[in-house]
């Protein structure tokens, strides 16, 4: 089901944004990031409707955070010491 055919999703959503005080543009990318797999297949979803991706990319992006700082501020460490 659609994000607009879905209103009591979509007001809840606003509730959220109200009670964090921050308007998301892209609604159904919100809706997406709070959906867990075992709702979306609880509301037979698509696959792609649930945060599992975005949990992916959002893994890889503190991978590379973490990785670049501890490369700076580790100068003279070897990678073994920086990967554990």
């Amino acid at each position: 089901m659609s994000l607009k055919k879905d209103k009591h999703r979509l007001k809840k959503l606003k509730i959220f944004e109200k009670s964090i005080g921050y308007g998301f543009r892209n609604k159904s990318l919100l809706n997406q990031a709070l959906t867990h797999k075992s709702y979306a297949n609880e509301k037979n979803m698509e696959h792609s409707s649930d945060n599992e991706r975005l949990e992916f990319l959002g893994d890889s992006v503190l991978g590379v955070v973490i990785s670049y700082t501890l490369y700076n501020e580790c100068q003279g460490e070897d990678e073994g010491i920086l990967t554990r």
